[in-house]
């Protein structure tokens, strides 16, 4: 299960660091839920795909490519699991952004698939963690 999670969330960064919406938005449920950094509610796998589309579209630059930096999984039933991850951001000539994924997922026909992805983003954090 951990390295099946694992490389579902691998898979989010690098359809993230391709701007491969549609792919990064079909590993989510149909009715998924997505909180941005920004604290923007996107609901299901449509929505999810047309806001960073359409955000990518308008953007200067393309995003900055996501760094996966820790990932920590829990079994919360035979086909349910939660995960925490740790991304960062380099930014050219900028200080760098990193923060936390909060994931849950379900595995339905063999396949793990995002029902809920909540992005707490630290712009210029140093330290995310509290040891």
């Amino acid at each position: 299960m951990r390295d099946d999670v694992r490389a579902l969330v691998d898979e989010l960064a690098a359809a993230w660091n391709r701007g491969a919406w549609r792919s990064m938005a079909g590993l989510f449920e149909q009715d998924a839920d997505y909180v941005t950094g920004a604290g923007i509610l996107l609901r299901g796998r449509a929505r999810i795909e047309r806001y960073f589309s359409e955000a990518a579209a308008a953007a200067p630059s393309p995003p900055e490519p996501v760094s996966i930096d820790e990932v920590t999984v829990r079994k919360l039933a035979p086909e349910a699991a939660s995960c925490l991850v740790r991304w960062s951001m380099e930014r050219h000539g900028r200080a760098g952004r990193g923060g936390w994924f909060t994931l849950v997922l379900r595995r339905e026909a063999g396949a793990w698939r995002i029902a809920t992805l909540h992005n707490t983003d630290y712009s210029s954090a140093t330290s995310f963690t509290d040891t």
